[in-house]
């Protein structure tokens, strides 16, 4: 696999959160929510610290616009945002299960573990059977949206 492919497929997940997290707030300087948009913007320089800047930034922006090509059609259905991170979740969560991804301790971590807080909307929603449901159906979407756009096609088998 090409290492810029690869390090893309990083970043999406992250911009996903992070459109959540941005969307789904009133006040982004609120401290909580600020912190999660930090270690997210955190996550995404990890990816590519050991990169040049020049090629680093190419990367994001191809990143960034893969994520906002994604997230689109769930901008025009009005998806709420806590949905939509749950949606993201299980997304990464199929991800890591098929092999595809893996989750390593750092700064996505964190802020995956900051927008599950149990006392958090996306939680809230994921405690709602048919909105669960109805979530992990669209993780598969989603991914498989990843995979027409070229990102993790080597999964193979999610079901409808």
């Amino acid at each position: 696999m090409n290492a810029s492919i690869a390090i893309v497929e990083r970043l999406i997940p992250v911009h996903l959160i992070h459109a959540a997290v941005w969307h789904g707030v009133a006040d982004r300087d609120q401290a909580d929510h600020a912190a999660v948009l930090d270690m997210l913007a955190a996550a995404a320089a990890e990816e590519t610290e050991q990169l040049p800047s020049h090629r680093a930034d190419s990367i994001k922006r191809h990143a960034k616009r893969a994520a906002e090509a994604l997230l689109a059609p769930y901008i025009a259905e009005g998806t709420s945002c806590a949905k939509f991170g749950l949606t993201v979740f299980y997304a990464v969560r199929q991800l890591i299960d098929a092999g595809a991804y893996e989750l390593v301790d750092g700064a996505f971590s964190e802020a995956m573990d900051a927008v599950l807080n149990p006392e958090g909307t996306v939680t809230e929603f994921a405690n709602i059977d048919g909105v669960d449901a109805s979530a992990q159906k669209q993780a598969r979407k989603l991914i498989r949206a990843m995979q027409a756009l070229g990102y993790f096609t080597d999964i193979e088998g999610l079901a409808a």
